[in-house]
């Protein structure tokens, strides 16, 4: 199936016997596009900073349906099969040795097939941890360093991570390859460990270089390899003032809609008596928290259909917290996005 793997590689067979002698055994680190583009940044990153050179190409073909070709004056274009790339550190690198995989696309099927067999191919090079890359939405403020936590695939590398600060990644599921490659390596009694860092729930789509950094610092404090983070400062500091606006237009709509609505109720309804209940009960009224029924439903409507179609979040958090019950709601609402890397 990967016949091709090793098509564009350059490492001769002298060179693979250097490499044995090695007294560190290099680290294996994937990563696919997801959630804020996190992990592709941080590996593309790694690429450049630390010169490392092309070691094959994987062809993504047998992994990935083709739904559409270009046109161009009337002319088809010869479709863009996607690839995975391999870079491995030059011969003369200081250090812990690193193999890292960059794919353009997420699989669409056979994901766990192809890392398996992606693990298999690479099984002389004698790698010693995989390592992948994921982002988790949460509350985060923009302006907030992004939290890392931990995923991995023996209870001991929690006990080794925490010497680091790096607390145990919550209950939940890591989607896509990012979390695929981890269960593979398992089954091969690889140790892996996937980093997972914060971003904000309502920017998913938004590349986020300030947790890819984040990312990057946590794998360079546990391996002891230094990155220049001189450039991917600049990008930081863009990117979150873009976040903060983003941020503020989102505030600004809900407060419009909360304005609109309060207003609505005002001219529509009549005034309650003073011993009436309204129905509804915000987070600095006193008494009984529960709310109406009928809103609760309302509720839970809105998260099926936030469920089908995420772009509908925003909807629900503004919904929350008008009714001022999004501190209830809040786990459940931000495992929308926790089901995917």
């Amino acid at each position: 199936m990967y016949s091709k793997l090793w098509h564009a590689a350059r490492t001769t067979p002298d060179a693979m016997i250097e490499r044995t002698h090695n007294q560190q055994r290099p680290y294996l680190i994937a990563a696919w596009p997801g959630m804020g583009n996190v992990a592709a940044i941080a590996g593309g990153y790694l690429v450049r900073k630390l010169g490392l050179e092309p070691m094959g190409v994987v062809p993504l073909i047998d992994t990935f349906d083709l739904n559409f070709v270009g046109v161009r004056s009337g002319v088809v274009e010869r479709p863009h099969l996607p690839r995975g790339l391999l870079f491995r550190t030059p011969e003369d690198h200081i250090g812990r040795p690193l193999i890292v995989f960059l794919a353009e696309v997420q699989p669409t099927r056979q994901g766990y097939a192809f890392v398996h067999n992606l693990l298999k191919q690479l099984r002389n090079e004698d790698i010693e941890r995989v390592y992948t890359f994921a982002s988790l939405a949460s509350a985060v403020h923009p302006s907030e360093e992004p939290a890392v936590t931990a995923a991995v695939t023996t209870s001991n590398l929690l006990e080794e991570l925490a010497e680091f600060g790096i607390n145990p990644a919550t209950d939940g599921r890591i989607g896509g390859l990012n979390g695929l490659m981890l269960g593979a390596a398992s089954e091969r009694e690889l140790d892996g460990t996937c980093l997972l860092a914060e971003i904000p729930f309502y920017a998913a789509k938004v590349p986020n270089y300030k947790a890819a950094r984040a990312l990057l610092s946590t794998f360079g404090d546990i391996s002891g390899i230094e990155v220049d983070f001189a450039e991917l400062n600049r990008r930081v500091d863009a990117g979150e003032e873009g976040l903060l606006r983003m941020l503020e237009q989102i505030e600004r709509s809900q407060a419009a809609r909360h304005d609109s609505s309060v207003h609505s109720d005002i001219e529509s309804e009549d005034p309650p008596d003073d011993d009436a209940d309204a129905g509804i009960v915000t987070a600095d009224q006193e008494g009984d928290s529960e709310i109406d029924p009928n809103i609760r439903a309302e509720i839970e409507q809105l998260f099926h259909e936030a469920t089908a179609d995420r772009d509908l979040a925003f909807d629900l958090k503004a919904e929350l917290d008008r009714l001022g019950v999004f501190a209830e709601y809040e786990d459940r609402f931000l495992d929308l996005f926790r089901s995917t890397d």
